[in-house]
């Protein structure tokens, strides 16, 4: 009889999906699917779907990452989908689904960098922005910048332990930006909303659209993905934006760390990462990230990379086998 593992990583826009049996690595599971999935219906009818190709009598586990907050019952809701929003594990069993694992997509992520980081990473997993090797042990935040911003920290429990990494979700990205007093774009952003804006109101697919338009003379902004572009082409307002984007990265990252003390590496993970790594001015970020009136001797200790793999899927892959 077959143990079969769903694992699911649910997006604002798109829904990736990974089917596989115990005992299979996360990149031999046959049958990945993506799919533009903006409503609760939509990703039911796309998970009825997996479920009903699963042959056999074994049980069938989902195991799930949601962009979205807990709500009651252990549901998940995603506020910016155009349809139905709330995802519950009542309706996900209802499809045939023996076991069920909802967790939010930024915890996800960081079980996946745990489990990417104790597999020896291959060439190209992972890029130092400073040339230091990532540290065997130690507490580890990851940061996402994307569409929205997310973050988690993974606190090392020492060595001897069955379950060594402990995964602490954040949401960090809602407290109120700061930063060096003589920000022009800073104090921008607080005039505009009579107020200071959040972290990701400043490192989001709004934010940067917001910062293109402050960084020039007029003129609506393109969409965030149309401004990485433009960025990857060398138009000059728009590579301002998307570095200063990675600016207030850099200062969100700064604040998190100092919260975390991650000595074991601070981690920027997400498909923006991927997309735009030879973008990220790297002496900059790190210049920004360590910069601190008393705190500077201690970021200069944190090692910081960029992950160019994907880890939402493995994140939810391994813990759902760890788990169920």
């Amino acid at each position: 009889m077959t143990e079969t593992m769903v694992a699911v990583d649910v997006g604002a826009s798109h829904t990736r999906v990974r089917v596989g049996p115990r005992g299979a690595t996360v990149g031999d599971p046959a049958g990945d699917v993506v799919r533009s999935v903006r409503s609760a219906d939509a990703l039911f009818h796309l998970l009825g779907e997996v479920r009903r190709g699963i042959e056999g009598d074994g049980p069938v586990h989902l195991s799930a990452g949601v962009a979205g907050p807990t709500m009651d019952g252990g549901a998940r809701e995603i506020t910016n989908w155009s349809g139905s929003r709330r995802i519950s594990p009542e309706a996900l069993r209802s499809l045939g689904f023996d076991t069920i694992l909802l967790m939010n997509d930024l915890e996800a992520a960081a079980h996946g960098l745990v489990a990417l980081l104790g597999s020896a990473p291959g060439e190209g997993a992972l890029l130092s922005l400073d040339g230091a090797p990532v540290p065997r042990g130690g507490n580890r935040v990851l940061v996402m910048p994307g569409s929205g911003l997310g973050s988690a920290g993974v606190v090392d429990l020492g060595e001897g332990r069955a379950a060594r990494w402990h995964v602490v979700p954040s949401e960090a990205a809602h407290a109120p930006a700061g930063g060096q007093e003589e920000d022009p774009l800073l104090h921008a952003l607080t005039e505009e909303r009579r107020r200071p804006p959040t972290w990701e109101e400043c490192v989001s697919g709004p934010g940067l659209e917001t910062l293109w338009r402050l960084s020039g003379e007029g003129g609506d902004p393109p969409p965030a993905r149309d401004i990485a572009r433009l960025a990857r082409e060398g138009e000059p307002r728009a590579r301002t934006a998307l570095d200063q984007y990675y600016l207030f990265a850099a200062r969100f990252s700064q604040a998190l760390s100092l919260a975390f003390l991650p000595l074991g590496g601070l981690y920027l993970s997400g498909s923006s990462t991927r997309a735009n790594h030879d973008l990220i001015p790297r002496g900059a970020f790190l210049e920004a990230f360590r910069s601190n009136p008393h705190m500077t001797p201690l970021l200069r200790q944190i090692p910081v990379f960029l992950v160019l793999e994907e880890i939402n899927l493995l994140g939810a892959w391994s813990v759902g086998w760890s788990r169920l």
